[in-house]
Order: structure tokens, then sequence, then C-alpha cells
């Protein structure tokens, strides 16, 4: 008996070890470009991994942005319960999660909106006229064709409105279905929207906001069972640090 109880009070204060070392955490980011992505050569890139990065080194982290792990929305979100020491980011606090983790934050806010194409928009021979597309409220927009990144929280807010929303890899690609006229609309970031446009090498004025979805607050989630010394340790940090603007 004496035996076991010495085994399992060796454990705990093994896991409270764990749980207390800053270099012990895993961070795992959402792959979501301009944000956070692999960009040439492997490299882990973006403002986001470039926060984390000022936030390890201020730590005094032996870790590094090339430690910094990138998953599709779906992989990360399964290291949830069985990675002790795991922080994902950026994610929604939304009521639905609060429970799920203990949020760090707010990084940044996510503004989740509608782009359709414009009225009028420029061609090689000129300029072709459209028929004008008026959102009034959000139930208007079941007569269009929208697709979107799954799980995206924009996403979430239309299907919960009981708007249909075709699933979209990345918003990149979902863009590129809006620019081939595949389908009427796209749900994503409005800044994310905005970069596409020029990395895509599209004319701004050929695109319009056509609605407006509720923020959300993008926060580093961490597993539950994160030591709350390192939750004080990592937030107190970043009222010292933030994240630079996207170009």
């Amino acid at each position: 008996m004496k035996k076991v109880l010495k085994i399992a009070i060796f454990t705990l204060l093994s896991n409270i070890s764990i749980a207390a070392s800053f270099d012990d955490l895993n961070w795992f980011a959402q792959d979501y470009p301009p944000f956070s992505y692999i960009g040439n050569s492997n490299k882990n890139k973006g403002p986001l991994i470039e926060l984390v990065g000022q936030i390890m080194q201020k730590a005094g982290s032996n870790k590094s942005i090339d430690d910094i792990q990138i998953r599709t929305f779906s992989k990360m979100f399964m290291y949830s319960n069985n990675n002790q020491n795991a922080v994902f980011f950026p994610l929604a606090r939304t009521p639905d999660r609060e429970s799920y983790f203990k949020w760090v934050g707010p990084i940044f806010i996510n503004k989740p909106v509608i782009f359709a194409k414009a009225n009028i928009r420029s061609t090689d021979k000129g300029l072709s006229a459209r028929k004008p597309i008026v959102i009034n409220q959000i139930d208007d927009l079941k007569d269009y064709s929208i697709v979107g990144r799954d799980k995206y929280t924009g996403v979430v807010q239309l299907q919960n409105a009981g708007i249909s929303v075709q699933s979209g890899d990345s918003d990149e690609e979902n863009f590129i279905s809006l620019k081939e006229d595949q389908v009427q609309m796209i749900v994503c970031d409005a800044e994310v929207g905005e970069y596409l446009m020029k990395k895509l090498g599209e004319v701004p004025s050929d695109y319009q906001i056509v609605y407006k979805l509720d923020e959300n607050e993008m926060n580093f989630a961490f597993n539950k069972d994160t030591d709350d010394d390192l939750i004080n340790q990592v937030q107190n940090i970043l009222k010292t640090t933030k994240m630079k603007e996207l170009k």
C-alpha cells in the first residue's frame, strides 16, 4: 500500500513539474495565412508566429519558432484532450469552447465578413455590369451560394442562422472559387480577404463586403490542465508584446 502511495505521489509531483515548465509547452498554430503558415524553405511564417517567438524569448525559453507545429484546424483540435501542455492558436473564444481550455489573450480581433464581387467589375475589355447584391438581413443570404473554411467562426454563425455554406479547404482556395464565379460569396476574416486579393493580383474595387458577422476575440487556448502559473506568465508577457499588423 505504501509503495502504491509513493508511486502516486511521485507521479503527481512529476506532472506538476512538467506543467510548471515553460519549455515543456507544445505550441500548435492553426494553418491560417497570412497570420500563421508554412512559407518557403518549410519555415514557419506570419505575424502570429513572430509574436510567439517574442513570447518565448521574453520567457527565457530554449524553444524557438521552429518548434511551433502548424496544423489544419481539425488536426490541431485533436490534441486538446491528450496533450497536457498543448497551446493552440489562434482560436476564437466562444461560449461553447469556454470550459474546454484556459485562455490567454486577446491576440487580435477576428472580423468575419461576407465578400462578393462588386456591381461593376473591370475586365480586359473594359467594364462589365453585374446585378447588384443587397443584403439587408442575414436571412437574405439564403439565396446565394457561399463557401467558407470548415469550422471557421463565420461559417458557424451562418450555419446557426440556417444558412447553407459550402466547405472549402482553405481561404485561398475559397477566394479562387469566388474569383472564378464558382460561388457567389465567401465568408472569411476581413483582413484575410484583403490579403488574398493582393496575393492573387485582384483589384480590390472589384469586390465588396455585403455583410458583417459578429466579431470574435482570437486567443491562445491552453489545455485546461495547464498550470495556472504558466497561464499568468504568458498573459503578463502578452500585455507588453503585440502582434504586428498585416501589410
